[in-house]
């Protein structure tokens, strides 16, 4: 009965030799995956990868960075450029304070406060049908330099009662002198007959002053010689908006009257 029916045992066997098959496929799987996951060759490999690719990211950072550092920088350029190149329009950040004489106008109605940018002021364009206006040229004879009239405006003139005590002690002298000074250059409109009054009563002088059409001042002074000749230095210096620019002195004969007067134009 058994050696007439093999098909049983043929089945057992094969069903034996599969059941060791698959527990060796097993096996290996799992011996393969504790070698992999314990080998120090994968570990180091992974740790390389995971570096190179922080490596790639900061590198991507950085070049993001500094392109964007570049685009602002340009961008600052061009406003620049295009400032300088238009002078004569405001750029959006040349807003400030107005400078005169060069035409800075503010922009966004700041005109007291400077603006949060730097700002380049803006020169009058000109062409060549507007030449630039040629400069007066004015030849000054007699004219002393500004700190001078400033300082001679300050200086304190002596005293009445001294120069009286000092003309007595000097060589004898004619009581009273009389001159006539015409004085040139920018002299009118500057109180200069004011100051001449001032400026002789305080000496005790009389006589008068007057502006002539010509354009020029003319005084007439009397009184003791020295006090002449001092007023008449004050005369070269004038107030100080005015400017010098030729004085004549001439002896007179004419009645100065009392007192220092102020006359109408002649």
């Amino acid at each position: 009965m058994a050696s007439s029916n093999p098909l049983p045992s043929v089945w057992k066997k094969r069903e034996t030799d599969s059941i060791c098959c698959g527990d060796m496929e097993e096996e290996r799987d799992r011996w393969y995956k504790m070698s992999m996951s314990d080998s120090p060759v994968l570990l180091f490999l992974q740790s390389l990868v995971v570096l190179a690719i922080v490596i790639l990211l900061f590198r991507a950072a950085a070049v993001f960075i500094f392109l964007a550092f570049l685009l602002v920088l340009c961008s600052d350029v061009v406003y620049v450029v295009s400032d300088l190149l238009l002078r004569g329009s405001p750029s959006p950040f040349s807003e400030g304070l107005r400078i005169p004489r060069l035409g800075w106008h503010p922009h966004g109605g700041n005109k007291y406060g400077a603006g949060p940018f730097l700002g380049f002021p803006c020169f009058p364009r000109h062409h060549a049908c507007h030449p630039l206006p040629s400069l007066p040229v004015r030849l000054e004879v007699l004219s002393p330099p500004r700190r001078l009239r400033i300082l001679h405006q300050f200086r304190p003139h002596r005293p009445l009662t001294m120069a009286s005590a000092a003309s007595d002690s000097s060589q004898p002298s004619p009581s009273t002198k009389t001159v006539r000074v015409t004085i040139k250059g920018r002299v009118q409109g500057v109180f200069y007959r004011d100051w001449t009054v001032e400026n002789a009563s305080k000496l005790g002088l009389n006589g008068w002053v007057r502006n002539r059409r010509g354009g020029s001042v003319e005084a007439l002074f009397s009184g003791k010689p020295d006090l002449v000749d001092d007023m008449v230095q004050r005369c070269r210096l004038g107030p100080p908006q005015a400017i010098v620019t030729a004085l004549q002195v001439s002896p007179c004969n004419d009645d100065p009257g009392s007192g220092f007067l102020r006359k109408l134009t002649a």
